[in-house]
């Protein structure tokens, strides 16, 4: 998630799988619940912060803006910023966007919290949360919220959620 900058920070001072999705296919049918994995594109430091999303959610995530709120000593980390996903909801399970996925981009804003070992500026843990502040495409109404937990083995997060349109 924002292990990058979050380390960049600190410094100045994982995997999962995607897991599919549960709930109605349709999304005039309500809200569904999506789940998978957030993996960075490279693990380069400092790079631009886009990410593959897989799971319920498939295509590309972006971080627009990060503003740290808070460092501790030992490591903690206090965070928030905007960020975009681009793709598709994968109403088939088939790990891909086709014909019948609703497509489009969401916009959401997030708060994150984590901890670094400051000796090695290794992520020891983090989240964050993320409302839905927008969308385009078929996600132009869009509404709900989705929650990462970073795993710092493998650089991924996996992200569960609900999400309406």
């Amino acid at each position: 998630m924002k292990k990058i900058t979050v380390m960049a920070a600190v410094a100045a001072l994982g995997v999962l799988g995607g897991v599919g999705i549960v709930g109605p296919v349709g999304a005039s049918q309500g809200a569904v619940v999506v789940r998978g994995t957030q993996t960075p594109v490279s693990s380069t430091p400092l790079d631009p912060n886009d990410y593959t999303m897989t799971g319920g959610l498939n295509g590309g995530w972006v971080q627009t803006s990060f503003v740290l709120l808070g460092l501790t000593p030992s490591g903690g980390v206090r965070g928030s910023g905007t960020e975009v996903f681009t793709g598709c909801y994968d109403a088939d399970g088939n790990g891909a966007c086709g014909a019948g996925d609703p497509t489009g981009t969401i916009n959401f804003s997030f708060t994150y919290t984590g901890r670094f070992d400051m000796s090695t500026g290794a992520l020891l843990h983090g989240r964050c949360h993320h409302p839905v502040t927008g969308g385009t495409g078929d996600f132009a109404h869009v509404s709900g919220v989705l929650s990462f937990h970073d795993d710092p083995v493998t650089g991924c997060s996996s992200y569960t959620g609900n999400l309406r349109w």
